[in-house]
Parts: structure tokens; sequence; C-alpha cells
């Protein structure tokens, strides 16, 4: 028996069954699979977290092409994150044939919020889980669904350092 209000995985198909009770609860449960639909993190924000963490985690002084390798991302992509990252202040280059980047703050007070600001901007609390500019409804369809998750993910974001990454890391 299937529970109520889910989805049953077919192997590469997620299967809806007609005898569910609640398919709202369906279409969020795929949307909390896909949270890219519900919350926009670049790859630009996935390598500032990541790079940022590696920094913290190393103490010291990483290359682009250290963190690179690390991470499977390509150096020109990663220098461009790092050089805005600069711009504000989280981290300073080091140059010369030693060169690469050191975090210029303690990691207990950069949080993961700080970083995502840094590269995305302000994040928008009533992003669309569909995606869509244009709603024909004065309210959102999924009702307080999605300023609950961005709650919950910038009080995580906010309240979570880089030191704390590392720590969880360990």
């Amino acid at each position: 028996k299937l529970p109520k209000g889910g989805i049953r995985d077919h192997g590469d198909q997620q299967v809806f069954h007609r005898d569910e009770i609640d398919p709202l609860k369906v279409i969020v449960d795929l949307e909390v699979r896909h949270l890219k639909n519900i919350i926009q993190i670049s790859e630009a924000s996935s390598l500032a977290f990541h790079g940022m963490g590696l920094l913290a985690q190393s103490g010291g002084r990483l290359s682009v092409h250290e963190m690179a390798s690390l991470t499977g991302s390509s150096e020109a992509h990663l220098s461009k994150v790092f050089q805005r990252l600069s711009r504000v202040g989280f981290v300073s280059s080091v140059r010369g044939p030693g060169g690469g980047f050191v975090l210029s703050r303690p990691a207990e007070e950069i949080t993961l919020l700080d970083i995502y600001i840094a590269i995305e901007g302000e994040p928008s609390m009533d992003a669309c889980f569909l995606g869509s500019g244009i709603c024909p409804f004065s309210r959102c369809i999924f009702g307080e669904v999605v300023p609950d998750i961005m709650k919950r993910l910038m009080d995580y974001l906010s309240g979570t350092t880089l030191a704390d990454v590392v720590k969880g890391d360990s």
C-alpha cells in the first residue's frame, strides 16, 4: 500500500497513483526532490561555498588550480568567483609562484548566507516553484510552502559559519 500523498519510484520513473488523496503533497514532494526549482543556487554560489569551505579547512592558502582540482570545476570560473569574494573582503589574493587565496576573516565570522549574498545578491523569499514570472492568482497556489522552505533555508545559511562546515566534516 502506498503512503497517503506520496509518490512511488519505479526505476527511472516517479509514478503518481490515482488513489492518492493529496495531489498537492505529491507536487511538493517532487519539487523538494528538485530543490533547484525552489531556490536558485547557481554554479557560482556552489563554487563559492565549496571553495570557501576548502580554504577554511586548509587553514591557509590554496591556489585556484588546487581548488578546481578538488571541486572538479573550471579554473576560469572559480577564478571569477574568487575575484568577487575578494572584492567583498572575504578572501585576499596572494601573488607569486606560491600564490592563491586565503581567508581575510576568521571562518567563525563568515556565514553561508554572507557567501550566498556576495555571489547572488539578496535572496528572494517569494521564489516560484514553477519558475513562472506571471501567475493568474493573487495568492500562491502552494500556500505557505515556499516561504516556509525559504525561511528554513535562510535560517540555516545565516546560522552556519565556515567553521561549522569544517567542524561537521571532521
